[in-house]
């Protein structure tokens, strides 16, 4: 008999939706489809479900263009994992935790003067722009 048991519990990832969203997650939604940069005000924070979620495609009228972000604190993982991004993916001089990219595809993901404490990329299939900073060594 064959047992197939699972390394991890399976992660549960919270949905958002543009009706619920906070002042910054409102400016990603509606600048996610036409690309627009969103400018973090001090203090903001988005949660990393939300961009993994608009960055996919996951509930949006339209592919979007490229997510755009910059100055914003980025709470929880940032967990690509076996995840096809729908669009560029472009963080300037954010704060995250952990990143994963393992097994990700991605037209890019560019990290500019980011700072994050862990970074996996094993198998990273896509373009991954080499200017960024880490809050510890990789």
């Amino acid at each position: 008999m064959l047992m197939i048991v699972p390394l991890e519990s399976p992660v549960t990832r919270k949905i958002h939706t543009r009706r619920g969203a906070s002042g910054i997650e409102r400016r990603l939604w509606d600048a996610v489809v036409p690309g627009e940069e969103v400018v973090a005000r001090p203090a903001e924070e988005v949660p990393a479900d939300l961009i993994r979620q608009l960055a996919m495609g996951i509930h949006l009228p339209e592919k979007p263009h490229r997510l755009r972000l910059r100055g914003a604190r980025i709470t929880g993982e940032l967990d690509f994992e076996a995840a096809t991004l729908r669009c560029p993916l472009e963080l300037t001089d954010c704060e995250l935790g952990s990143v994963n990219l393992e097994q990700a595809h991605a037209p890019a993901i560019y990290l500019l003067g980011c700072r994050f404490t862990q970074l996996r990329a094993l198998f990273w299939a896509g373009s991954l722009e080499p200017w960024w900073r880490s809050a510890s060594s990789i």
